[in-house]
């Protein structure tokens, strides 16, 4: 339904032509009485097109133009007035009206070009409106995509975003036409031959089988980096090319290689402190023996002592050094002699002989062992040890004193120090990514739950740590995550639970990573992409799992509304009913509708991929409209379209025309055609598209209708009776030419008016009668005939008319107007009558 607006300052007008152009069904008129009023209600309100009077009291429908102009309104504009002067019509088409069509002659003539006039402005308006559409939205979606996304054609590049020159800091210019492979290394990160490699993966595509993988590439500086690369085939116009969205995953990949590093680290370190550990219990094991072995000989006690490796020290019960055992000393406390025979507080540092003194009174007080740790200062170096206090026995049994066994432990207290280092990094490392993961130990137990997953699932780590509810982050009901199925070493269960999700990593041998969608997650559930790997000791015995996630929600998003968006661009262009072509900048043929396939009688595929687009129209080779876009040759317009062209008024850069095409059909066609160029972001051309339509009906039903006029008005002209037509509002809309001559009035003064009414009848009251009668003859459905009136011409002389009238109907019987034919009587002079007056 086309809804217009109709502005005119005389309300049986509007009516009229409210019920004429509404008459078809497929027209909506509101009306107006005024351009003030009509502007109120454009603010509210939007119409396919603009019908406006041009005299109009208080604002004309010149100065309605230019405020619709003004701001920037493209609505059709269509001048509907009797004033016919050559300078108004100038005035209203160069203010932007897209039409200017006159009052008077046969109404529905007139009214069916004026529906005629609206119906092709609003359908060109529309195909220029979907032609910016299309144009837009296919830059829009292609641009605004965060991945890198290129088009290929077999293994070159045709066309690549904003995106992909950031990514590979290159420009456009230096992408397009190439082979991905030529910004490759030679080799890829698996060994592999690059060429050898994407010529697989190209033949697999294009078979239509899609591809996901990970390619390294090489950027003008010799630096490489990492991508994820999806790799499909896709169908336009019957030829097959290839899109590739890629993913820049070196970050990713980074984090994962040293969170595995890291975690390798940590298992050596673990297994290292489990060994030490175990040395110390033999040696501990070993020290008691020893200390059975000292009640039995002392002899004994010294050959256990000299195979030891700890400082061995003898006090008695008030704390004298008595002896020290030089082969086990070392390097790491002072000689013998300078603390043999002296009190432990007199050689020892305060803090150290505290703790030694309250050690010493519990062994002595409880008979019992007890230990201390330890550190001093040797070649300024500090030095850590643990010692063991027991009490001495005589060889009746009794107390003699304290024996100290001293062991460094500097270099296990380095490992634990740089082990508790290594773990808060690594938890610093875990909980700072903006990555969410956890951890879980070999029983299923999270020991890591970063800030990133807590954000996410709004789950805190105090709430998870130590707990097996992993799962309640992603599922509504328990069940195993990735990393959980890895830790029972139980791929064949991942196909299970993730069927056609999943797919073993390429980056982490034994790694699994996956796709899913998780409806529980944010506002409306987000998509993740998500990698599990298994920790593993030194000894290759799985001690954990860590599984990271990352949100794709907005590149799933972006994916889907490209392909969705891209199939309903590609099937607006084929269902279009406008016959419409797309060329590039080599003139070759990229789009070629059904609509010009049945109009021209030649298929798209005959058509696209040539430049041969001229035998649709022409018998001969030589440039379409969309061609001299193409080669920026608009000087060239002339030469083939002579006066033809002009610029479009919607669509900047653009031109229309209107030809006459012998070829097209049985007897040709009248076409109006509208091309545009297409421009990348730099503003180059780099397209063009022509959009069709055929005018033919509308040529021929005007120049019909233009006969029909011609040969209507040549006859009431040519009349020699006295003719003229009037709106049921009585202004004059034909006036012939006998009226002219009888009544001494030019038709230019009359037409349009009805003060005619009062200088043709100047007598009030004999105007008064003869009004009188008209209304009541009109009034009663009545036909004037043979009506005589006395009218005063324009030179004051009277004139006797003998009137006969008839009412103008539309289709629905209403009156529109009317028609009055008028015979002048002349009295005659006889010689033997008298003159014969009425």
């Amino acid at each position: 339904m086309i809804s217009v607006i109709y502005v005119d300052d005389e309300p049986f007008l509007l009516e009229i032509c409210k019920l004429f152009l509404e008459r078809s069904g497929d027209i909506q008129v509101t009306t107006s009485v005024s351009a003030k009023n009509a502007l109120k209600i454009l603010s509210s309100r939007s119409f396919d097109a603009i019908i406006s009077d041009y005299q109009m009291p208080g604002m004309d429908g010149i100065e309605f133009l230019k405020v619709i102009r003004k701001d920037d309104k493209i609505i059709p504009f269509i001048i509907f007035t009797g004033r016919g002067r050559e300078e108004i019509v100038i005035e209203a088409l160069k203010e932007g009206a897209d039409f200017y069509l006159q009052k008077g002659g046969d109404p529905k003539a007139q009214f069916a070009e004026l529906r005629n006039n609206v119906e092709q402005i609003v359908r060109r308006r529309k195909a220029e409106s979907s032609l910016v559409y299309r144009e837009t939205l296919y830059r829009t979606l292609f641009e605004s995509a965060n991945d890198a996304i290129v088009l290929m054609e077999h293994d070159r590049v045709i066309e690549c975003n904003h995106r992909t020159e950031d990514l590979f800091s290159l420009s456009s210019e230096d992408l397009i036409g190439h082979n991905p492979v030529e910004f490759s290394p030679e080799y890829q990160s698996d060994g592999s031959l690059s060429a050898k490699k994407s010529v697989h993966l190209l033949n697999e595509a294009l078979l239509g089988i899609p591809q996901l993988f990970e390619w390294r590439f090489l950027k003008p500086d010799g630096n490489t980096f990492d991508t994820e690369v999806s790799l499909n085939r896709i169908e336009m116009i019957g030829t097959f090319f290839l899109l590739a969205i890629i993913r820049d995953i070196s970050v990713h990949k980074k984090i994962l290689g040293e969170l595995e590093q890291k975690t390798q680290d940590l298992a050596a370190s673990y297994e290292e402190i489990l060994a030490t550990e175990e040395e110390l219990k033999t040696q501990y094991d070993a020290l008691f023996q020893s200390e059975r072995a000292m009640r039995m000989s002392e002899e004994k006690l010294r050959s256990t002592l000299a195979s030891m490796d700890d400082l061995v020290l003898t006090l008695d019960m008030n704390g004298v050094f008595l002896d020290a055992y030089k082969e086990n000393r070392g390097d790491y406390f002072i000689s013998p002699e300078v603390f043999i025979g002296h009190h432990y507080q007199e050689v020892l540092p305060p803090d150290l002989s505290k703790s030694l003194g309250s050690a010493f009174d519990q062994v002595i007080a409880s008979g019992k062992t007890e230990k201390i740790t330890y550190s001093m200062k040797f070649n300024d170096e500090i030095r850590y040890f643990n010692s063991k206090l027991s009490i001495r026995m005589d060889g009746e049994g009794n107390p003699a004193g304290v024996t100290i066994v001293a062991r460094d432990i500097t270099e296990e207290k380095k490992i634990l120090l740089e082990l508790a280092e290594s773990k808060v990094k690594l938890e610093a490392v875990i909980q700072s990514s903006p990555i969410p993961q956890f951890v879980i130990d070999n029983n299923h137990q999270v020991i890591h739950w970063n800030a990133a997953l807590s954000e996410y699932s709004g789950i805190s780590d105090t709430e998870i740590i130590g707990t097996k509810d992993q799962w309640r982050a992603f599922y509504p009901e328990k069940r195993p995550c990735l990393a959980d199925l890895l830790i029972d070493e139980k791929p064949e269960l991942v196909d299970e639970w993730y069927k056609g999700k999943y797919a073993r990593s390429e980056l982490v041998k034994g790694a699994f990573e996956a796709v899913d969608f998780f409806p529980r997650m944010g506002k409306a559930g987000i998509w993740l992409y998500f990698t599990a790997a298994t920790i593993r000791d030194n000894k290759g015995e799985i001690i954990g799992a860590v599984e990271t996630l990352e949100d794709i929600t907005e590149q799933k998003e972006a994916y889907r509304k490209l392909q969705h968006e891209e199939t309903i661009l590609n099937a607006v262009i084929q269902v279009s009913p406008v016959p419409e072509f797309v060329i590039d900048k080599n003139h070759r043929v990229m789009f070629w509708n059904q609509a010009l396939s049945r109009y021209s009688n030649i298929p798209a595929e005959e058509m696209v991929g040539s430049n041969q687009q001229w035998r649709a129209f022409y018998p001969e080779e030589r440039p379409c409209l969309a061609d001299l876009l193409v080669d920026n040759a608009t000087k060239e317009f002339s030469t083939w379209y002579n006066d033809k062209v002009s610029p479009s008024k919607l669509i900047p850069g653009a031109f229309e025309a209107s030809d006459y095409f012998p070829n097209l059909g049985a007897e040709g066609r009248w076409l109006y055609f509208t091309a545009s160029p297409i421009r990348d972001k730099n503003g180059e051309i780099i397209g063009a598209v022509e959009i069709l339509e055929d005018i033919s009906e509308q040529k021929r039903a005007r120049e019909e209708l233009l006969s029909v006029s011609r040969y209507l008005e040549s006859i009431i002209q040519n009349a020699l009776v006295f003719v003229m037509v009037l709106d049921v509002d009585t202004n004059v809309l034909i006036w012939n030419t006998a009226a002219e001559e009888i009544s001494g009035y030019a038709a230019s003064e009359v037409i349009g008016s009805r003060w005619i009414w009062s200088a043709l009848y100047p007598d009030p009251e004999y105007r008064k009668k003869i009004t009188g009668e008209l209304v009541r003859i009109i009034s009663e459905n009545l036909f004037l005939t043979n009506f005589t009136t006395r009218i005063r011409a324009k030179d004051q002389s009277d004139h006797i008319i003998t009137w006969n009238t008839r009412a103008l109907r539309n289709d629905d019987g209403d009156i529109t107007g009317y028609v009055a034919v008028g015979t002048e009587f002349k009295p005659c002079v006889c010689p033997d009558k008298k003159n014969l007056n009425p």
